[in-house]
């Protein structure tokens, strides 16, 4: 619990004001570290949050339509257990997506630290588990050839451009500049 403490109050100073009758006192904590900014304009901030967002919605029908396909492919133990930690993997990336779409432009340090590192994280994870659902199809098609093998192939191709789409949000998030502005606040205060 400490740890989170420590990683959510990152930046902040503590101080300890006495109450108004003398007889306590209160801990007030006032942000005083850097502020992390894409180093984007406004607009393309907005657009950057919109692609991401559809990208994830493109990818998730892409995932909804491969895996309820009724084909062999998609009733196998290992496809069953592959699809399950896709559906994991996409909790997480929308998780993380929500909180990254609805942040400031002005992130404080603990913010920054739970959205664009994490998406990068989720980015990849979402990606991976394309991968081991488009693995597990390919299995199933080498090993039953004489199953419809067209459209085993069209799930296939489904999980790769999935993939290849939650691929891309890791690949231009990790390209994201982001810039560290100094806390207003901190500096101004004396003058």
């Amino acid at each position: 619990m400490s740890s989170f403490y420590h990683k959510y109050f990152e930046g902040y100073e503590e101080v300890t004001v006495p109450d108004k009758d003398g007889k306590g006192a209160q801990i007030e904590r006032k942000y005083a570290g850097i502020y992390y900014r894409q180093g984007v304009t406004g607009l393309i901030w907005y657009l950057v949050r919109f692609f991401y967002t559809a990208v994830f919605f493109c990818a998730l029908s892409l995932f909804y339509n491969a895996s309820t396909q009724p084909l062999g492919c998609n009733t196998t133990p290992y496809a069953t257990v592959s699809q399950a930690l896709t559906v994991l993997s996409f909790i997480w990336f929308a998780w993380v997506l929500l909180h990254y779409v609805s942040t400031k432009s002005d992130m404080k340090i603990y913010t920054y630290k739970s959205t664009s590192p994490k998406l990068i994280r989720a980015g990849m994870t979402a990606a991976g588990a394309f991968c081991l659902n488009a693995l597990s199809v390919l299995v199933y098609v080498v090993l039953n050839l004489q199953d419809e093998p067209r459209k085993q192939l069209l799930c296939l191709a489904e999980y790769v451009v999935g993939g290849g789409c939650l691929f891309l949000v890791n690949r231009l998030e990790k390209a994201m500049p982001y810039e560290k502005i100094l806390n207003p606040d901190r500096y101004n205060a004396g003058r």
